[in-house]
């Protein structure tokens, strides 16, 4: 059904671009294309420094850095294009339109403004799958799977090419980030069913795990039965490395597990000494429904909670 709405809205847009010719089209998608490239350059360049202006977590300044230099771009485009259209005047008015090579111009102007437009609709339907899958959003558990979507797939596809290069970087934080950008409503059923794992829950009962790594102890704590448990478990350094927890080659090596994992425990360490010393957490510790929400091992649950949303953002501020 997606893939056949996709199809059907890229014919539009091809029949549209034939109907008004190569030049009229071009003109018409240079616009919002030069706003598109204008967001994601200005993205990568200004989304650390946005992020540190309005104190926002590194993703969230990227995205708000993203939307004004989008309109920006789209001011700047439309000021450029009907400057163009004014200098060359009688110029455009002789251009030669109607003929068999104009109409195929505007077509293929015509794919490339569709494929604009279903990569944000692929992007947009799978979010919405991850509001069905979380079930925040109880009208989308009507939504059809997306599982075997083209166009979602693709858009998936761009999205894991795009975001690294715009965050710039490929730790841990860009592998996660990555992921959940891409395919969210994936990423959150794997997360939901790995935290149910026993030798993941053994692991977040070992105190002297989380003691080593509060206090600057990562390579102490990768030594712990209970992680080398994980790390010894081909299934499980497989669903964390596809989840951006670890790295690639932690698949098929345990000892590159232990060394990306414990990149990852080092930068985990001051955020979870931060979220001890929040009062925020003492408060959020006593709420009913967090406690349910813990005992159940429910993390959609945690992110649907707004105090918990807020709380993770502040401790996700921290050594930005």
């Amino acid at each position: 059904m997606i893939d056949g709405i996709g199809l059907t809205i890229l014919g539009l847009y091809v029949f549209m671009g034939a109907r008004r010719g190569a030049l009229a089209s071009a003109m018409r998608i240079a616009w919002p294309l030069l706003a598109y490239g204008t967001a994601f350059v200005g993205a990568s360049l200004a989304g650390p420094f946005v992020a540190h202006w309005f104190d926002l977590p590194r993703l969230l300044g990227l995205a708000l850095a993203g939307v004004i230099c989008f309109v920006l771009g789209l001011i700047g485009a439309g000021a450029g294009v009907w400057l163009i259209k004014r200098r060359l005047g009688d110029r455009l008015a002789r251009w030669p339109r109607g003929g068999a090579l104009d109409r195929v111009g505007g077509g293929l102007v015509g794919i490339a403004h569709g494929a604009v437009i279903l990569l944000l609709l692929g992007v947009l339907v799978s979010f919405l799958d991850a509001l069905r899958v979380s079930g925040a959003v109880e009208w989308l558990q009507h939504m059809p799977q997306t599982n075997s979507s083209r166009l979602v797939a693709t858009s998936q596809a761009v999205v894991e090419r795009a975001v690294p290069a715009a965050l710039g970087g490929s730790g841990p934080g860009t592998r996660m980030a990555t992921q959940f950008l891409a395919r969210p409503a994936d990423t959150a059923e794997r997360f939901q069913k790995l935290l149910e794992h026993p030798r993941i829950r053994s692991l977040q009962r070992d105190r002297h795990f989380w003691f080593y790594v509060e206090h600057n102890g990562a390579d102490r704590a990768v030594n712990r039965t209970s992680f080398l448990s994980i790390a010894y478990d081909e299934s499980l350094r497989t669903d964390l490395a596809e989840l951006g927890v670890v790295s690639d080659a932690a698949k098929s090596d345990p000892r590159a597990f232990r060394h990306s994992a414990r990149e990852v425990l080092e930068e985990l360490g001051p955020r979870i000494r931060q979220l001890k010393n929040d009062p925020a957490f003492v408060k959020l510790a006593r709420d009913p429904e967090i406690r349910r929400a813990l005992a159940s091992h429910d993390t959609l649950q945690l992110l649907r909670h707004p105090e918990f949303r807020a709380l993770a953002n502040r401790v996700l501020n921290i050594n930005r």
